[in-house]
C-alpha cells in the first residue's frame, strides 16, 4: 500500500510512504512479492514453480 501517511490498520511493513521520490528521486522499479524471507536461496521448488 502506498500513501503519504500509514493508517492505524496497516501493518508497517506493508507500507510504503508515497513521498519517496521527494528524498530520493522516482522509482525505477518496484517489486510485489510474496516470496518467504531469506532471498532465492530460501525459495523451494514451489515457490519456484508460481
Amino acid at each position: 500500500m502506498t500513501a503519504r501517511n500509514r493508517p492505524d490498520d496497516v501493518m508497517e511493513k506493508t507500507f510504503i510512504a508515497a513521498e519517496v521520490d521527494a528524498r530520493a528521486g522516482s522509482i525505477d522499479t518496484l517489486v510485489d512479492s510474496e516470496a518467504p524471507a531469506g532471498g532465492f536461496a530460501a525459495l523451494g521448488e514451489d515457490d519456484w514453480a508460481r
